[in-house]
């Protein structure tokens, strides 16, 4: 597969941005796991915990827990 320049210039940029978005992003891999209300939201949710599921979306756009209501957090 050849490139013409157009080409080669594009791949050039997406290899440049990628390179410096992994720079940038690299420490990060070292970092621990954030504890300030992660309890509530991840570790210690049922519905989170369970998966995916239909009573788990119901649950994310119905709920008022830990006084918010973000249905697209609980269902990342």
């Amino acid at each position: 597969m050849l490139l013409n320049s157009k080409q080669r210039s594009y791949l050039l940029v997406c290899i440049g941005l990628a390179a410096v978005i992994v720079s940038i992003y690299w420490p990060v891999r070292n970092y621990e796991f954030v504890h300030y209300d992660d309890n509530v939201y991840v570790t210690e949710n049922p519905y989170v915990q369970s998966g995916l599921n239909w009573q788990g979306v119901k649950w994310a756009f119905t709920t008022g827990c830990a006084s918010n209501w973000h249905p697209l957090t609980w269902l990342s």
